[in-house]
């Protein structure tokens, strides 16, 4: 018995999250840094062609055409980087659930494989990422913008009563968008099992989500632990790269000089989104595997998986041919019969079948 397939504590999950992630650390590194060099390689050709075109001379230029110039680069840059952006970050975390769930069963996998595996299904897996931004951005940013439009509609038609009326109506808007803070949260927590479930079951983005809603009830209050013990993990090792920054920045004589403090700044910046990128390529492993044991988790918990796995690996239960070669973590569990050998089982026992059947006596043979 796999000693991995049975229900566990969240300590455990943790536990078992870090043992993969430090196991095959280049592997899920070098998976997470993609849709970061994408996003960072952007930022760096918008950088140098504003340096390119001078700061100061778009600033100075009152003619306007350095400043379209500079404006319509980065409307192409950004309609360019965009769509990279969406694509490499949906195949980035479909790779590495599907790294996740083959390292689990005791797989190894290369960056090359994982991302040969997500890139089968990208269109599904971009969907989904969509679909995610729709519920934990596009609609809570809408709601956002409709009370921030009422609150402003309310402060000037509470602009003649005096100070109460606008501290209550910014109470109030206060109130609305922590609620709604909570609520996308609750949202984000339900639908976070959807790039497991869509990789493993290999089922479409919106099955996908309407999976996670189920499968993520009864572990909610885990993968909120989860994402929160990310998040601290992210914050410290910005400190941990931006601390060094500032103290050359201090110390260094000259540094401060008012000569140096273009290049002091534009340093800063550099490193300060260099930094943000990798920090967030080395903390994206971390959600991709601990949300890929969640899943198996509460597969073994709801619906028996580690029963069914068992079963398969004693032979006792087959899979549908056409599914086992379609999906892309099967190597973790061995199909039981292929279709050439079922196919050809089929034929050998119809042939004893019917030689059974023509030796048995016919009514109007002697005996």
């Amino acid at each position: 018995m796999n000693e991995r397939l049975h229900p566990q504590s969240l300590t455990e999950v943790l536990d078992r999250t870090v043992q993969i992630y430090r196991g095959r650390f280049l592997v899920f590194f070098g998976i997470a840094l993609v849709p970061s060099a994408v996003m960072l390689a952007a930022l760096l050709i918008v950088v140098g062609t504003f340096a390119g075109l001078g700061l100061r001379n778009i600033a100075t230029d009152t003619s306007g055409s350095t400043q379209l110039l500079a404006g319509s680069i980065f409307v192409l840059i950004a309609l360019v980087s965009l769509p990279l952006f969406v694509g490499s970050t949906a195949l980035g975390y479909a790779a590495l659930c599907h790294a996740a769930a083959e390292t689990n069963f005791g797989n190894t996998i290369t960056i090359r494989q994982a991302y040969k595996a997500a890139w089968k299904r990208g269109w599904n897996q971009v969907g989904l990422l969509l679909l995610q931004a729709v519920f934990v951005g596009i609609i809570p940013f809408s709601v956002l913008f409709f009370i921030g439009f009422v609150s402003a509609m309310a402060s000037v038609a509470t602009a003649g009563s005096g100070s109460t009326g606008g501290a209550i109506a910014g109470f109030l808007t206060l109130l609305v968008m922590g609620a709604l803070a909570v609520a996308t949260i609750y949202v984000l927590l339900r639908i976070c099992l959807a790039f497991p479930a869509n990789i493993v079951e290999r089922i479409s983005a919106w099955k996908a989500i309407v999976r996670s809603n189920a499968l993520s009830n009864g572990t909610r209050g885990r993968a909120f632990v989860l994402f929160l013990l990310g998040w601290a993990l992210n914050q410290a090792v910005l400190i941990a790269l931006f601390v060094p920054l500032v103290l050359v920045i201090a110390f260094v004589p000259g540094m401060q000089g008012p000569e140096h403090q273009g290049a002091v700044g534009a340093l800063a910046a550099l490193f300060l989104y260099g930094g943000t990128f990798a920090a967030q390529a080395f903390i994206r492993p971390v959600y991709g595997i601990g949300l890929t044991l969640f899943y198996f988790d509460q597969r073994i918990r709801k619906e028996g998986f580690d029963i069914e796995w068992m079963m398969r690996q004693a032979g006792l239960v087959a899979a549908a041919p056409a599914a086992a070669a379609s999906v892309p973590w099967t190597g973790a569990i061995p199909s039981v019969v292929n279709a050439a050998t079922a196919q050809a089982e089929n034929r050998t026992e119809s042939t004893a079948i019917e030689s059974d059947l023509g030796s048995i006596p016919k009514a109007g043979d002697s005996m």
